[in-house]
């Protein structure tokens, strides 16, 4: 049998999703992301007021907008009026320049806390929340050594260098619910919550981690030529200072609920 668990978000933020795109200059200048200050915060939803058959309309109608948005974008392609060869031409330029923009793109992505919690036990006998933490996680392009740099030829290999700062899970149980009618005050605590290495002393007191702040970097290489005998299509090496993973037996408690 298929288990359920409907979700209801009662609080989201999204504090800046910037896409730096230099368009007179797409072959010389990286495209840059950056996503910055996501916060969530849901709840399970009481089954009195879960309606299936409203959730099964609303997914229906939406996978009919994605069809309907996939066939404006088709008619409104402009490579269906040209000749196979312009066409041909089109496409090869089309990826070659998307090529560039993939080996060059930087991501960056701060203050992140997604926070799950059933303060009125529908699934156990006692609240708790579970959460997701990050400071920042960022990806830039490098060369083979793993120095920063704009690649002008496209490789078969594209390297990326992988920033990460004090990820975190916790699972916090016997706790309140931190929500609040007023908006206001809600934003100030998510953004209150993020936890770094500086200000970990005084949520250590009252967090309970299964994934204790975890910095480190990383390197990413991707293999444009998917997997060959010598070569795996991703490989990636993860450097840790620490890497700390906890369960109490209250959270195991929680996890058998």
């Amino acid at each position: 049998d298929k288990l359920e668990l409907p979700i209801d978000v009662t609080f989201g933020h999204l504090g800046e999703l910037t896409l730096q795109i230099p368009w007179s200059n797409l072959k010389g200048k990286p495209v840059k992301v950056t996503i910055e200050d996501v916060y969530l915060l849901a709840s399970p939803i009481l089954q009195d007021k879960y309606n299936h058959e409203e959730e099964i309309r609303r997914e229906l109608a939406l996978k009919f907008q994605r069809l309907n948005d996939l066939e404006i974008l088709n008619k409104a392609n402009p490579t269906n009026s040209l000749s196979p060869e312009d066409a041909a031409k089109n496409e090869s330029f089309t990826e070659s320049l998307v090529t560039k923009i993939v080996d060059n793109l930087q991501v960056q992505i701060k203050n992140i806390h997604i926070r799950y919690e059933d303060t009125e036990c529908i699934f156990t006998d006692t609240p708790y929340a579970i959460g997701v933490t990050l400071n920042e996680l960022s990806a830039i392009s490098t060369d083979e050594d793993w120095k920063h740099t704009f690649i002008s030829v496209s490789q078969q290999l594209t390297h990326k260098l992988l920033t990460l700062k004090s990820l975190c899970c916790y699972w916090n149980t016997e706790t309140a619910s931190i929500y609040t009618e007023d908006h206001e005050e809600l934003l100030t605590k998510f953004k209150n919550s993020i936890i770094d290495q500086d200000n970990l002393s005084q949520y250590e007191e009252f967090t309970q981690f299964i994934l204790r702040p975890v910095s480190g970097t990383g390197h990413l290489t991707v293999n444009k030529l998917g997997t060959t005998e010598t070569q795996p299509h991703l490989k990636t090496e993860l450097f840790f200072e620490d890497f700390s993973v906890d369960l109490d037996s209250h959270q195991y408690r929680d996890a058998l609920w």
